[in-house]
């Protein structure tokens, strides 16, 4: 099968190329990482402003007043001012507040890098999904990441995040017949969501990273790495090309609306593309995967990648825009 292939073709990739890195692929670490604990059971919602006047949590129509249905796949209703001050969640962050070159707001996002010198996270003017500023990630070719924590909003046992995603340059596919990890194009793994809690083994308690939001080269992913047992990374991609019109090929230069379902009591995962869902990325009850004892702790966004990755010469731009974070599903319209 195409997805075995694929999850080993990432095992062989992942294995002795970033094996000292401090957390994930990748060697991930037992306590996540130090990518930014957010801890605490801090209240969603409570009004707290993200800039512009835009209230987390507040009350109001979905979409600004629209009469649109939230859950709508029509990519018209999807963009234009930010929503966050009606969307009705309890957490919506837009990044308006902050000015060009800025990180993202620190009472809200902690941040954490492999590289700093290699790699830049910060606001910026150049293009947004909505409003006029979005996070901006800049990497080179090598191995690196620099991603932003959530500081408040958790413990949560289930819960959505919707975000807007732009990314310039888009690894081409990858070599199906490239065991050898030698021919061009080469493989590259990169992730730009993930969720971890405290998860028991048998040697103790780990937070492995649930990345919902990941790549093989241009192909979307799911992937678990950093439990413990000694147990290997996990994966699968979207090997059914589902459902038609958006397969495995992730668009480049244009933004693209990701929905993601982390639920630790019922042990899955859920994956939408611009309001429609890709099935065979889900996981559910999957004894390979390992979930949360009880709640997820964090959710953590931004870019990291696994390979040093030399066909992208101008290194990997990735935006992201207008996060949501709900109990229920927020679709791409709120």
């Amino acid at each position: 099968m195409r997805a075995t292939l694929l999850t080993s073709l990432l095992l062989l990739s992942c294995v002795g190329q970033v094996a000292d890195l401090p957390m994930g692929d990748d060697g991930g670490s037992a306590s996540g990482g130090g990518a930014g604990s957010t801890g605490g059971g801090a209240p969603l919602g409570g009004g707290t402003a993200t800039g512009g006047g835009n209230a987390t949590g507040g009350g109001g129509s979905t979409g600004g007043g629209s009469a649109i249905d939230p859950l709508s796949t029509d990519r018209a209703n999807f963009f234009g001012a930010t929503r966050c001050a009606n969307a009705n969640v309890v957490f919506c962050e837009d990044f308006e507040g902050r000015s060009a070159g800025q990180p993202p707001d620190p009472a809200r996002w902690s941040l954490q890098f492999w590289d700093m010198a290699n790699t830049t996270l910060a606001v910026d003017e150049t293009r947004a999904a909505r409003g006029t500023k979005a996070i901006k990630i800049h990497q080179n070719i090598n191995v690196n990441r620099a991603v932003m924590t959530t500081r408040t909003g958790f413990p949560l046992a289930k819960f959505w995040v919707r975000l807007f995603l732009y990314v310039q340059e888009v690894p081409p596919p990858m070599r199906w017949d490239n065991q050898c990890m030698c021919l061009n194009p080469g493989v590259i793994h990169w992730t730009y969501a993930f969720a971890q809690g405290d998860t028991t083994f048998g040697d103790g308690v780990r937070r492995p990273e649930i990345r919902a939001g990941d790549f093989i080269n241009e192909g979307l992913f799911v992937n678990e790495d950093g439990m413990g047992d000694g147990r290997s990374e996990v994966g699968q991609g979207n090997e059914m090309n589902e459902p038609a019109g958006y397969d495995m090929g992730m668009r480049p230069g244009e933004w693209q609306c990701l929905e993601f379902m982390w639920d630790a009591p019922g042990k899955e995962l859920k994956v939408y593309w611009d309001g429609r869902e890709h099935p065979s990325l889900n996981v559910k009850n999957r004894a390979e995967w390992a979930f949360p004892d009880a709640n997820f702790s964090s959710l953590t966004l931004g870019l990291s990648h696994y390979q040093n990755y030399p066909l992208l010469m101008n290194g990997l731009d990735v935006w992201i825009d207008e996060v949501a974070i709900d109990p229920n599903r927020i679709g791409c319209v709120r």
